[in-house]
């Protein structure tokens, strides 16, 4: 073990990677579930991470959270260390390494599903990254395209996984989802993804190789479905602290939030909470009625009923004078 005044800590690893270090074959970065800098030390950092790993792309994030990329930029130094692009970069290796790993993807079919459009860039980062060429980390030969590739989600322990297919198998979409033998399937164009029990510490993904392009998204969606990313330490800490909610707490040990379904790419009707989804024909997306809220007339005061219109406040005079005519009312006093 180093002495302390020898080690210099990063708070994540792609600050890691941008300082020029490089993580030994047997760290394996990416099978940790993530710091706690980057679990919730700000909602927009959250969110941003979210985001950066379902679209891919670094471009575009700062508006669409609202912020300006200054402002982006300044959390991501701040609490990671590491430029947004920086951050996907490491993520986008890290998944490499394990495609090339657990599958039999050939190396240019890897390089596509991690985001590189350019082998030779591919092979650049994976040697400047890990110190090795990718046919060095390949673990399993080469294969044809229809082969299956795994993931690994890592999360924090205790993880009450059986609860959780509990929880999905009594609100399964018929034909599409189902919880079988201790694994979650869900139906998409490609094939069918499942996700079972890894190990103590993780849960592995298993897809066909044709959604290889959309692994990132797909691994990013899984956790959040699962909630591997909470940190079951400090929630009980902060919980222990109530003296009713402490026994409850201690009680539900492993138990996690269960989130919505998101809708994977053309998988049928999305699920939210626990309510079923369209049961119309497939591929209609469920959106809830909205509800009626009330509207005030100067005749009849309080009427309950949708809200038609702009609203006075915000009609045009020849609106309003139209919208008298349409109820019988003068034009003019």
């Amino acid at each position: 073990m180093p002495r302390r005044e020898n080690v210099v800590f990063f708070p994540s690893a792609a600050a890691a990677q941008a300082a020029g270090y490089r993580a030994c074959l047997r760290c394996r970065p990416d099978a940790a579930p993530g710091s706690p800098a980057q679990a919730g030390t700000a909602a927009t950092l959250s969110r941003a991470l979210r985001l950066l790993e379902e679209s891919g792309d670094p471009s575009g994030l700062a508006e669409r959270l609202g912020v300006t990329d200054r402002h982006l930029r300044r959390l991501f130094a701040r609490h990671l260390g590491a430029s947004p692009a920086e951050v996907l970069r490491t993520r986008r290796l890290h998944l490499a390494w394990q495609l090339l790993e657990n599958s039999s993807l050939r190396i240019i079919d890897v390089a596509h599903a991690a985001g590189f459009h350019s082998l030779r860039r591919f092979n650049e980062a994976v040697r400047r990254g890990f110190g090795r060429t990718p046919s060095q980390l390949r673990a399993k030969p080469a294969a044809d395209a229809g082969a299956e590739l795994s993931l690994r989600l890592p999360f924090r322990p205790p993880l009450d996984f059986e609860a959780l297919l509990a929880f999905f198998a009594a609100r399964a979409l018929p034909s599409i989802e189902e919880v079988r033998d201790g694994t979650w399937r869900r139906r998409l164009p490609e094939g069918w993804l499942e996700v079972r029990r890894g190990g103590p510490s993780h849960l592995e993904a298993s897809m066909p190789a044709a959604l290889a392009p959309r692994a990132l998204e797909i691994a990013a969606r899984i956790q959040r479905v699962f909630d591997l990313r909470a940190d079951p330490g400090p929630i009980l800490e902060h919980l222990g602290r109530d003296a009713v909610l402490n026994g409850a707490a201690r009680a539900s040990d492993g138990d996690r939030a269960d989130r919505a379904v998101r809708r994977f790419p053309d998988s049928g009707p999305a699920r939210r909470g626990g309510a079923a989804g369209h049961a119309g024909g497939a591929g209609k997306r469920h959106r809830p009625a909205r509800p009626e809220r009330p509207r005030r007339t100067r005749a009849a005061g309080w009427i309950t009923g949708p809200r038609r219109g702009l609203g006075g406040a915000l009609q045009s005079p020849r609106h309003r004078r139209l919208d008298r005519a349409a109820r019988g009312a003068p034009r003019a006093r």
